[in-house]
C-alpha cells in the first residue's frame, strides 16, 4: 500500500481553510473529513497536493468545500469527468465548470 506524505503548509494559509471544515487540527484530519470515508475522494484530495504549492492545493480544497463537493463526488469529478487527470480537474474546478458537472451528475451524493 502506498503511503502519501502531505507537505507542510504555513499556519496562516491553513487557518482560513480550517475555519470552514469543522476545525480539523491537521491537514490529515481535513482530508479524512472531506473524503467522507471514500477512498476515491481521499485519493483526489491527496493528488491535489502533487506538483503545486500547498497553499494552491488548499485553495482548490476551499473551492470544493464551499461547493459542498466531498467523498464520492470528488471521485466522480476526477474519474468520470476529468479522465483521472488532476490538471484537468484543477482547470475545470477553477473554471467553475466542474462543480456544476458534478452536482448535475446522476451519481451525485448529497452529504449532510
Amino acid at each position: 500500500m502506498k503511503t502519501f506524505t502531505i507537505p507542510p503548509v504555513s499556519n496562516n494559509s491553513m487557518k482560513m481553510f480550517f475555519e470552514k471544515i469543522d476545525q480539523p487540527d491537521s491537514v490529515k484530519n481535513m482530508l479524512v473529513d472531506m473524503s467522507k470515508g471514500n477512498p476515491g475522494g481521499a485519493t483526489v484530495l491527496v493528488k491535489l497536493f502533487e506538483g503545486v504549492k500547498p497553499e494552491d492545493a488548499l485553495k482548490d480544497i476551499e473551492i470544493l468545500n464551499e461547493a459542498g463537493i466531498y467523498g464520492g463526488n470528488l471521485w466522480i469529478g476526477f474519474k468520470d469527468l476529468c479522465n483521472q487527470d488532476i490538471e484537468e480537474f484543477r482547470k475545470k474546478l477553477h473554471d467553475e465548470d466542474l462543480v456544476q458537472q458534478i452536482t448535475d451528475s446522476r451519481y451525485f451524493i448529497q452529504y449532510e
